[in-house]
C-alpha cells in the first residue's frame, strides 16, 4: 500500500450521462483548485464524453444484468442498479495501491456510504442540482405520513414549496420509489458533509438554514457547501457562444433561467402552450431553433432548445413564431 502525499478523493457517479458530467465537473474543480487526487468510477453503459480532461483517473464499473418489469419507476432502476454494482466498487477500491482519504457519492449512489463506513474514511455527498431542492430531499425523508400535493409545504429556514411543485414521487407513499428516495434522504443525513452545485449569493437564506440547528441543521449531520456553479464550458457543450452574449446584452437580474432537465421531452403541443403563456406574461420572445435566433418586440425571452438535426423534422418541437 502506497502511502498517499495528497488527498486521494474517491467519486461514485450514479448511471446515466447526465450524472456523470457533474461529477466529472467537479473532479477537475477538485484536481485543479485543491491539489488533491482523484478517482471517478462511473458505469460501463453510461457514454464518457472523450473530451474530459486527463486530470484524474476513470473506472467504469461492469453493468450488472438486471431485467426490470415494465414499470419499475425510474428511482428503483437507478438505485438498484448502484445496489448490485457495490461489491465491484468495494473490491475496485480495496484494491487500489493508493488508499483514498474520503468517498463523494451523488444522489442516486448514496446506498455506496456505507462502504465508506467499512473502510473508516470520510463519506460526503455530492447535490448537482441546489440546496432547495437538498432540503426538500431531506426533509421528505422526516416527514410521516403523506405530503399533500394541494398544500403548502414548509421547510425549516427555507422558502415555502409552492403546492403540486415537488416531484410527483414525493407524493406517493405507494410508489416504490417514494420509498428508495425516502433512504436516500436519510443517508444524505449521515454524511460527514455534502457539497452543492450552488454558491452564497443565488441561495444565501437556504445554505444557512443547514447552518441553524433550528433550521435544516437540526436534520443533517454535517455541514452543507456551496461548491457552484459547476458548469460546462461554451466548447464543451458546443456551440453556444452566441446565447453568451446574448446574456451580456440584458440588464442586470433581468434574466429568468428555466431549465427541464434532461429526463424528458416536451411534445410539440407543450411546447407551443408553453411558449405561448410566455408571450402573454412578457413584451416578446427569442428562440433558438437551432442555430436560428428569432426575435420579436423589445424584451425577449430566450428559448434554447437542442441542435436541430437536418431532415429529422424535429423543428416542429419548437414552432416559429411561438
Amino acid at each position: 500500500m502506497v502511502i498517499p502525499s495528497k488527498p486521494h478523493i474517491i467519486l461514485l457517479s450514479s448511471p446515466g450521462y447526465g450524472h456523470l458530467i457533474p461529477v466529472l465537473n467537479l473532479a477537475t474543480r477538485l484536481v485543479t483548485r485543491h491539489n488533491v487526487s482523484v478517482t471517478v468510477f462511473a458505469f460501463s453503459t453510461t457514454s464518457v464524453p472523450s473530451h474530459h480532461p486527463a486530470l484524474f483517473d476513470l473506472v467504469l464499473l461492469p453493468h450488472p444484468t438486471i431485467t426490470f418489469p415494465p414499470n419499475t419507476h425510474i428511482v428503483s432502476r437507478l438505485v438498484i442498479i448502484v445496489r448490485d454494482s457495490l461489491p465491484s466498487l468495494r473490491d475496485s477500491i480495496t484494491a487500489m495501491k493508493t488508499p483514498p482519504t474520503a468517498l463523494v457519492v451523488d444522489l442516486f449512489s448514496t446506498e455506496a456510504i456505507k462502504i465508506g463506513d467499512e473502510l473508516k474514511i470520510l463519506k460526503f455527498v455530492f447535490f448537482a442540482t441546489n440546496a432547495w431542492y437538498l432540503a426538500a430531499t431531506v426533509l421528505n425523508s422526516y416527514i410521516k405520513g403523506k405530503i399533500s400535493p394541494v398544500e403548502t409545504v414548509e421547510i425549516p429556514g427555507c422558502e415555502p414549496v409552492r403546492p403540486g411543485t415537488l416531484s410527483d414521487l414525493m407524493y406517493d407513499n405507494d410508489c416504490p420509489g417514494n420509498k428508495e428516495y425516502k433512504r436516500i434522504g436519510r443517508e444524505i443525513s449521515t454524511a460527514d458533509g455534502v457539497l452543492v452545485n450552488t454558491w452564497d449569493d443565488l441561495e444565501r437564506r437556504t445554505l444557512s438554514s443547514f447552518r441553524s440547528k433550528e433550521h435544516m441543521g437540526k436534520f443533517i449531520n454535517g455541514p452543507v457547501w456551496g461548491v457552484g456553479p459547476l458548469v460546462r464550458g461554451i466548447d464543451e457543450a458546443g456551440s453556444g457562444s452566441w446565447a453568451v452574449e446574448w446574456l451580456d446584452r440584458q440588464p442586470i437580474e433581468s434574466v429568468l433561467y428555466i431549465s427541464f432537465g434532461s429526463g424528458g421531452t416536451l411534445t410539440t403541443w407543450q411546447t407551443a402552450e408553453m411558449a405561448w403563456a410566455w408571450r402573454q406574461v412578457s413584451r416578446g420572445l427569442c428562440g433558438c431553433y437551432g442555430h436560428q435566433v428569432i426575435t420579436t418586440r423589445q424584451r425577449p425571452f430566450i428559448l434554447i432548445t437542442r441542435a436541430i438535426k437536418r431532415g429529422t423534422g424535429s423543428r416542429a418541437t419548437c414552432p416559429q413564431g411561438s
